[in-house]
């Protein structure tokens, strides 16, 4: 189990720090790792020699991604930067990622709040807890939703200094 959680959190890192390669038009690293992952799955039976979908199949959804971006791209294969256009197709849905975990510390965020009318009655939480999270959320938020794109992106980031300013007269 810890094993699983250990190399899903090394592939998500990878596709964090892939995507940062290819914004910054650094290719090489990103070619190296995607030829790397298409010989696994060749080995491992998830694709084929001829990069259709292979017999096996990862029950980690982030194997499965990379894999439908092999299977996407395979009519690109004989093409030079083949590995590139993968990589490219592996990151490009990473923007709305951030939104949906930034939206997700918005209501972990009212949670937390809710929680204080709760509290009176019996202790749900902690207070040092309590007070570390109203502040800690809307900041690991703002940082998450800095990662999108688009309207979404501002609108979250709007609404986790919104918080963090709450969070600021609460306390006062």
């Amino acid at each position: 189990m810890f094993q699983n959680v250990l190399q899903v959190s090394q592939l998500v890192v990878l596709r964090l720090m892939t995507r940062l390669l290819l914004k910054r038009k650094l290719y090489k690293e990103p070619n190296n790792i995607m030829r790397t992952f298409h010989s696994r799955f060749v080995d491992k039976g998830f694709l084929n020699d001829d990069l259709s979908k292979g017999a096996n199949s990862s029950h980690q959804s982030i194997i499965q991604d990379l894999v439908h971006s092999f299977v996407s791209m395979r009519h690109y294969r004989n093409q030079e930067g083949f590995y590139i256009q993968v990589a490219k197709e592996w990151v490009q849905d990473l923007h709305s990622t951030n939104h949906r975990f930034s939206f997700l510390f918005v209501i972990a965020y009212f949670l937390l709040l809710s929680s204080a009318f709760f509290n009176q009655y019996f202790e749900v939480i902690p207070g040092g807890l309590w007070l570390y999270g109203i502040f800690l959320l809307p900041i690991f938020g703002f940082v998450i939703a800095l990662g999108g794109r688009g309207w979404k992106r501002w609108t979250l980031l709007l609404a986790h200094l919104l918080l963090f300013t709450f969070s600021i007269a609460i306390v006062s």
